[in-house]
């Protein structure tokens, strides 16, 4: 790993839709680990999308990534805490957690549920800019029937 070669790894860790896998190679294991852990701290100071966030980078094998990783699967958890009460004595936790076994899939259900609310709202006389949390689950649901007979 030598000047040119990290430079050369560094730019193709940020074309990763380009390079999916990229193999570090030196007489030196020092040297690799270093790379190792410039781009990791890259990832981790990325301005506007890992920066604020305590992130964790980890390097799999090859094997690892075959055996679990090329479903398209996506998830992950978002924690929110605080305090409440008068004197803040009382602890919130709220967690949203998401696991995926197809993002497409999941991306397309999503974008079809919020047109078909959207639709069912502007009905009502609803108009403007929502967010996903002013949408009431049941808009997004094609048989309101279903959510009566098995969820509510």
């Amino acid at each position: 790993c030598g000047g040119v070669a990290s430079v050369a790894i560094q730019k193709c860790a940020k074309c990763a839709d380009t390079f999916s896998e990229i193999c570090i190679a030196s007489r030196t294991k020092s040297k690799c680990d270093a790379l190792k852990e410039k781009i990791e701290k890259e990832i981790k100071v990325m301005k506007n999308y890992f920066d604020e966030y305590d992130t964790k980078v980890y390097y799999i094998s090859e094997e690892e990534f075959f055996k679990n990783h090329t479903k398209m699967m996506h998830g992950g958890t978002v924690f929110s805490s605080g305090k409440t009460g008068e004197c803040l004595e009382n602890r919130e936790t709220a967690e949203f957690s998401l696991k995926l076994d197809s993002n497409p899939e999941f991306t397309g259900c999503v974008l079809a549920s919020y047109a078909r609310a959207a639709s069912r709202l502007s009905k009502e006389g609803f108009f403007g800019c929502k967010t996903v949390f002013d949408v009431a689950p049941s808009y997004l649901f094609e048989n309101t029937d279903y959510l009566d007979d098995n969820i509510l």
